[in-house]
Formats: C-alpha cells, structure tokens, sequence
C-alpha cells in the first residue's frame, strides 16, 4: 500500500515508507529518503513487530516527516502517529485507540497554518462511518463524526485550501447505490454535506487535490450502473463483481466530468481504476493509475499508467515499465525540481495459461520500483528498484485459525426440538483478486467486504482466494481487515 506513503518535502528529500512481513515475527513499517544523491539505509518506524496497515506519511512545514499507521491486536485497533525531525525519530504517539476497527486513513497538513488533521473509516452499530480528528499547535482534538447517514461510509480523503479549510472527500452506500460526497471544515463548523455523483453507476474510492488558483480538484473510480445486481444469478449471467471501470475526474463547481477508460487506453483495458491525483505546480492534474491486461497470449497482469488533462483532453498514456505483475495502486509527488516520482509495488506474478482450462501463476519477489521524470515529459526511463523481499519468504502462507467473536442484533428465533436458532446467511467461498479465475472482475478484499456487508446484507463471509497466488504480505495485510 503505497499510494500514500510517499512525500516531497520541503528540503528537497523524497521519502517512502511501506509494510514488510517477517517471517514468524510478523510485520514492520519502514522508511528511507534520497536526498537527491544516494538512498538512506531503511529506518525501522514501528518500534515492535505486530499486525500493522496503511502506512502514511506526510510533510511536516516546520520541518521533517510524520508517518501514521493502524495497530491490530486481538483486542483493539490503534492509529499511531510517529515524527522524524533533524535526524532524530521521536516517540510512537497513540492518535485513537478503538475496539472497533479503524481503516483506510487519511492525512491533510496546511503548510501555512501548521494544522494538521486525519480522517478515518470506523465501525459502529453495524454501520461504517467517517470520523475526523485534527491536531493544531501540538494539541490533538477529539474525535468528530463527519457523517451521521445509516449507511456504510468508505474510503476519506483530504485536502487544505489556502484559507485553512480544510476538505473531505468519501463515498457512501445509500438507496442502492455508492456516490461521492463532500463537506468542508473551518477548524470550528463543518458545512453541510455535498453530493457530488447522482447517477446510477458505482462511485468509490475519491482523491482530493487543490491547485494554485484554490480550486478542488476531485478524482475517483465509477463502475457500470447497477454494480449491486451484477451477482445476482436470477438477474444476470455473470458471477463476477465489476464489469468495468473508467477513471473520472472534475473541478469542484464545473459541469463537466472528464472521463478515463477503454475508449482512450484500448478495448482490451476495460479495468482503469486506482487512481491518485497530484497537480503541477502550473495546476495541470496528473492521474496515476493501474489497469488490468487480460487475454491468453499476454497473460494477466497489471500496469501503472500516467497521464494529464491538458485543456480539457487526456495526454497520451505513459507506461511506466516494469508494471507488469499483482501490481497495487501506485503513488507519487512532484519535487522541488519539477521531476514526478512515481512509486509501486509489484510481486511479479504475470499470470499464463499453460492449457486449454488451466491458468498458473506464482508469485516470484516482493519488490517496489519507482520511476522519474519531469512532470510534463512523455516517456520515463526502465523503473529502478527500491525494494527487494526474499524470493524465500514468498509462497509460504501464513495460515491462522483463531476463534471470532459473532455479535448479532436478530431478534426473530427459531425453536426447534426445544432449542432456539438463529439462522444465518452468507457465502462460504468467494474470490478477490488475488485468484487467478478472474482477476479483474472479482474486485479486491475490500470490494467483496463491501458488496457482502452493505448490498447483499450478509452475516458472514469467507475469502477462499487460490493458495499459489498467497504470500505471507498479502496474508499479514488481510487477515486484519477481514476480521
């Protein structure tokens, strides 16, 4: 996960932090910077091995980096928070604490005003709900809820105008649909909540960026309408979750939307998804994103892309090589040079059919590349490595087996024979895509989690992906967020 875990600072350093598992202890967050010369050696964050997710990093104005990450033990989730300044790491400092969990972070800093503040997902009474906690002149506030609706609340993002207002971005599951909304935090009243999407279609995953003029700029994922009929056997044909994915952009207050997809990358590349938004110091966005390759000769795979809105059109994508493999959505900053740095994960397992029904793939390395270039060139030069994992810790799952506690608010018993039950519904064998069957289609971990807890309404849930497409990561990584 390191779409957010990447940062230009100030002084001119690039820095990357990002999650490793090792093997019987369990997982580390890491850090290191180029100062525009060399690497710096990898500098342990966490200062105890445990179950961690979403490394953050943000850069401090008044000099050096913060890095934030969520904490899983078996009995709460925590939201750390740990600052690197003039050489020396200070100490680990507990943002929330929960017994409930706490997922898919975000962080905002405003560089004139020094306030910084973080956004969560959180889940209470049945609902996912977005929560909002800022930190101004070293005091941590308390928690605000920004979103009060009933219905499931995903994925925050934030960004700081240059009045200190500071801008929420999330999409929330209401009347059968997922749709992006927006409000606004002065640092004393929050506005009214602002929709953003009205149509029938999927809208997920929002990034928020703000350019020179002041102006919002938001970008986020939309799917074919009526995402939430697409498994329904009675309904359609097709098992799987996601039938494609374009990539949508607009200026906050403009009518037009300008859309990304297979129209301009290709028939064959129907999946354009994960995008992350930065703009140029001229204030032209740049989109980051992966999209899925599919097909027998080619194989299955992924490949992060480029590319910028120039007067209303999409310049022609850029690939950055090597792309290819389980590739996660990539992240990136523009430095004080003007030279793009893009980062990505990729454990490259190229998927092959090796015959008429069978398809194969393994993963062979853990390994992060990441590549430059000025912002407005139109080819980068061979992605160098960051990162390389031992080809030793991989296709050695992880398996854990512990007891889960089931809480229920049914109300509606059965007596039989004298004993009461209650009946339960649910699926005991679904796919993401880590599965080689269909990739794409199946959507991630968080896209089943999604349709079977906010569309389908299910009790309960078991990811059953293929055991040789596991590593012990991707297993540290998930066994959190599934429970």
């Amino acid at each position: 996960m390191l779409f957010r875990s990447v940062v230009c600072d100030k002084e001119g350093n690039i820095w990357v932090s990002w999650l490793s598992y090792i093997n019987g202890r369990g997982d580390i967050i890491y850090a290191k910077y180029f100062d525009g010369r060399v690497w710096s050696k990898e500098m342990k964050v966490s200062l105890e091995y445990g179950q961690y997710l979403y490394p953050l990093i943000i850069d401090e104005p008044e000099g050096g980096i913060s890095i934030f990450w969520v904490s899983k033990t078996d009995t709460d989730w925590t939201l750390f928070g740990r600052r690197y300044d003039r050489n020396h790491w200070q100490k680990e400092e507990i943002i929330v604490r929960e017994k409930t969990p706490i997922l898919n972070p975000a962080v905002a800093v405003n560089k004139g005003s020094a306030r910084l503040c973080i956004a969560w997902q959180g889940y209470k009474d049945g609902s996912f709900h977005i929560y909002l906690k800022c930190r101004d002149k070293g005091t941590w506030s308390g928690d605000t809820l920004l979103v009060t609706d009933k219905g499931s609340n995903w994925n925050p993002d934030l960004a700081f105008d240059q009045e200190d207002r500071l801008w929420i971005g999330w999409d929330g599951y209401r009347g059968d649909n997922y749709d992006i909304y927006l409000r606004s935090f002065d640092g004393e009243n929050l506005s009214q909540e602002i929709r953003i999407t009205t149509d029938p279609s999927y809208d997920m995953n929002v990034r928020l960026d703000i350019d020179n003029d002041d102006q919002l700029w938001i970008a986020w994922e939309r799917e074919l309408p009526n995402w939430n009929q697409t498994m329904n056997i009675q309904k359609s044909k097709s098992f799987n979750l996601r039938e494609e994915i374009f990539i949508c952009l607009k200026r906050f207050g403009d009518a037009s939307t300008y859309i990304l997809g297979s129209s301009l990358m290709g028939s064959n590349k129907k999946y354009v998804e994960s995008p992350e938004l930065i703009l140029t110091p001229e204030g032209v966005p740049i989109l980051l994103f992966r999209v899925f390759i599919g097909g027998e000769g080619l194989g299955r795979y992924w490949e992060v892309y480029r590319t910028s809105l120039i007067d209303g059109a999409w310049s022609s994508p850029v690939r950055l090589f090597p792309s290819d493999g389980g590739t996660s959505r990539p992240g990136g900053c523009i430095d004080k040079k003007g030279l793009l740095w893009v980062f990505w994960q990729s454990d490259g397992r190229r998927i092959v059919k090796i015959n008429h029904n069978r398809w194969r793939g393994r993963i062979h390395k853990e390994q992060i590349f990441f590549s430059k270039g000025h912002h407005n060139e139109k080819e980068y030069k061979k992605a160098d490595f960051l990162l390389k994992e031992k080809s030793g810790e991989i296709n050695q799952p992880k398996i854990e087996n512990r007891k889960s506690k089931i809480e229920t608010a049914f109300t509606d018993k059965g007596v039989f024979s004298g004993e009461k039950y209650h009946l339960f519904f649910g699926d005991l064998h679904v796919h993401s895509e880590i599965s080689v069957c269909f990739t794409a289609q199946d959507g991630s971990l968080e896209d089943k989690i999604r349709f079977y807890h906010d569309v389908v309404g299910a009790d309960f849930l078991a990811i059953t992906d293929h055991a040789d497409r596991k590593s012990t990561r991707l297993n540290s990584s998930h066994i959190p967020l599934s429970r």
